[in-house]
């Protein structure tokens, strides 16, 4: 089935069930929002027409709720331009790139969220905005509360001079939403745990989560959370018994298998990083909490046994060696002469942790009673390796707002560069 769009109960679903690679676009003309996909031809559904095979119209005015862009199982690009979905709201799941042209408007005061994407980028001098206003989002008073705003993938762009604006003017009665920009690419298993089994790749696993908000940009709402992670984690519901438990059946299944077939050497690199970077001349005003987060996680455990034994006549190893490597980096990075004002506490805050374990063994004449040769050597040997850093960096000339920090400690450094290595 082709990508198709219709509208249900006022609400506008375009959906992807194919794993097809779409291109799709969404403006508008006039007074109907159009659908263009540069790739694939796209079916007209339910109050919607067909302009053209790769093309489909359909009125502002029958969508009162907005849009929902559904991605399938292909490589998908989604490009959203000026749009103006009055109440309603713009929600986007499962689409590989998400993008907002260039000096675009796209307002939608029921919210704007985007989730289950590689990457979302809102082009320079795009406004992204919540507020129910009758005017320019920038200026203008709020007639009803803002609805929320949030961003999340494992990369994040928000280029320079571009607005996400969730606020309401000051002294207003109505209520503002919240900024949420996450950035996250965790994997959260216990299956690197038997990573000695079969893991033979000498390349390193890299995760990266990152949030840049570029010079000149400026983020509005309630609550502002910038938190970006990146990382290898044990789900929390396993036990410290159960995880013994892995452990310990990992180790005797490869050392069984070395009565047959040799694993005298493997390797194990993780490499995490996380950033969150406010450029200069920035601008985050909170009429809440502001949280700028960088977390970052690097596991990288391997075990390996050589045998001794014979297969089809050729001796086995009795040498054995692994490498482990993990290395972890999280920086929170506020640029110079960046703006951070709320009316809450303000949080700028950097974690990484780091952990590489290797466990090398040689098991020499396995299944006989006694050693055939009690002259013969076996060698082990096991390296692992750390590097971590964390660290928060807020520019020299940053603009102090009434609660820039939450500890009288913070408010007397204000001015001073301040770096932390872990």
């Amino acid at each position: 089935m082709l990508t198709g769009a219709s509208v249900e109960n006022g609400l506008l679903v375009v959906s992807d069930p194919a794993a097809t690679d779409d291109r799709l676009t969404l403006t508008t003309s006039g007074s109907s929002l159009v659908i263009t996909d540069a790739t694939n031809a796209l079916t007209a559904g339910t109050g919607t027409t067909q302009a053209a095979p790769r093309s489909i119209t359909v009125a502002l005015s029958s969508i009162p709720l907005g849009v929902e862009v559904r991605g399938g199982g292909g490589d998908d690009e989604l490009l959203l331009q000026s749009i103006d979905f009055a109440g309603g709201k713009v929600e986007v799941r499962s689409v590989a790139r998400v993008s907002f042209a260039a000096n675009s408007l796209v307002e939608a005061v029921a919210g704007i969220d985007i989730e289950g994407t590689e990457s979302i980028a809102v082009g320079a001098g795009a406004v992204l905005s919540t507020r129910d206003v009758a005017g320019t989002p920038t200026t203008t008073n709020s007639r009803g509360d803002s609805g929320a705003l949030s961003l999340a993938a494992p990369s994040i762009t928000v280029a320079a001079n571009s607005e996400l604006l969730a606020h309401v003017n000051p002294g207003s009665s109505h209520q503002p939403g919240p900024v949420s920009l996450v950035a996250e690419n965790v994997v959260t298993s216990a299956e690197f745990l038997l990573q000695g089994v079969a893991q033979v790749d000498p390349r390193a696993v890299e995760r990266t989560a990152t949030i840049s908000v570029g010079q000149g940009a400026v983020i509005r709402g309630a609550d502002v959370r910038l938190q970006a992670e990146s990382g290898d984690f044990i789900p929390d519901s396993l036990s410290a018994s159960e995880l013994t438990l892995i452990e310990n059946l990992s180790v005797p299944a490869l050392g069984y298998a070395t009565k047959e077939i040799a694993v005298p050497a493997l390797t194990a690199m993780k490499n995490s990083a996380a950033q969150v970077l406010v450029g200069d001349g920035a601008q985050i005003a909170s009429s809440g909490d502001v949280v700028i987060d960088a977390r970052a996680n690097a596991t990288a455990k391997m075990t390996v046994v050589s045998g001794a034994g014979v297969l089809g006549g050729t001796p086995l190893s009795i040498f054995s060696i692994v490498y482990t490597r993990a290395d972890a980096s999280a920086q929170s990075i506020v640029g110079d002469h960046a703006s951070i004002v709320a009316t809450g506490t303000v949080n700028v805050l950097s974690h990484s942790e780091a952990e590489a374990s290797s466990t090398s063994r040689t098991t020499k004449n396995v299944g006989n009673a006694r050693p055939r040769n009690k002259d013969d050597l076996a060698l082990s040997a096991a390296i692992s390796d750390v590097n971590n850093t964390s660290y928060a960096t807020v520019g020299d000339r940053l603009g102090r707002g009434p609660h820039l920090c939450p500890r009288d400690r913070c408010q007397q450094e204000l001015g001073q560069r301040r770096k932390r290595n872990l």
